[in-house]
């Protein structure tokens, strides 16, 4: 039995002759030239991810009880071995040419946003869903790239690629403003600093900003409504509560004295950073 491996086109020319030779119709020559193709092309696809498989097992496990950092953990950090792993994953993915990925990017926003950054341009992913699901990087790629990558089962075998499409991931900073805790802290900084800030809530007229005991409050309602008209952001109320908690404000009930007469009030705490001290830096007390 003649057997060849490669699909080159002496390849295919002499499996053709072959085939003719033999009696073979034009269409049964076509079939067989086509599942040729395939099985070739199969056989490259495994052996690349052999090859990521290779590449993504741990090398080495933590020595001891010492704490002393693993080559392993060494490993990832390591820009060869992120770029091998991308190397083969074009290979797997049948990315070649101006579509050759080139890198994969991680912003380190939250929530975590990825990019397939390739030899002709930046592929956009968004969450991670769309970076390791296979129909969805798949629809991502053709939609942005306009290339069919093959499809894949959700195996034991895509469970490799999906681990090596993590662990090619370059992280990239995206700034303070990128997280829910920066966002937060930024908007607080600039409220305080483009409104007056009360002395006391005795002067309150309205849902001003005042301090107490040495530290900053202000009303969500009104903080919502600042957001909106200088940033065009209509952030929902929970929401913007989410985002205060994780800038380190804090909601309470403040007992305070109104027309005479002692009541509480729903406010929130603002951070120290963002407190009495850095709101008299830019001058508004």
């Amino acid at each position: 039995m003649w057997c060849h491996k490669g699909a080159c086109h002496s390849c295919l020319d002499v499996l053709a002759q072959c085939a003719a030779a033999d009696g073979w119709t034009e269409p049964e020559i076509e079939a067989l030239l086509t599942a040729h193709r395939s099985e070739h092309k199969q056989d490259q696809q495994d052996s690349a991810i052999a090859k990521l498989e290779e590449l993504i097992a741990p090398k080495a496990r933590q020595n001891g009880e010492d704490g002393e950092t693993s080559s392993e953990d060494s490993a990832k950090d390591d820009p060869a071995w992120k770029g091998a792993i991308t190397e083969q994953l074009s290979n797997v993915l049948g990315l070649a040419g101006e579509h050759k990925i080139i890198g994969i990017k991680r912003y380190l926003s939250e929530p975590r946003e990825y990019a397939i950054e390739t030899a002709s341009g930046c592929i956009r992913l968004g969450d991670v869903r769309n970076l390791i699901g296979a129909d969805k990087l798949q629809a991502k790629i053709a939609e942005l790239a306009g290339r069919m990558i093959p499809t894949f089962k959700r195996n034991s075998e895509w469970a490799k690629i999906q681990q090596a499409l993590l662990d090619a991931c370059v992280d990239v900073a995206v700034g303070d403003e990128g997280t829910n805790a920066g966002l937060a802290n930024s908007w607080l900084t600039a409220y305080l600093a483009a409104r007056p800030v009360l002395d006391s809530f005795k002067e309150q007229e309205g849902q001003m900003a005042f301090t107490q005991d040495g530290r900053v409050y202000l009303f969500l309602s009104d903080f919502r409504r600042w957001i909106y008209k200088n940033h065009g952001d209509r952030v929902p109320s929970m929401e913007l509560c989410i985002l205060m908690r994780r800038g380190g404000a804090e909601p309470v009930n403040l007992n305070v004295k109104r027309d005479g007469k002692r009541t509480s009030v729903r406010v929130w705490r603002v951070p120290q950073q963002t407190g009495p001290d850095a709101v008299h830096t830019v001058g508004t007390l």
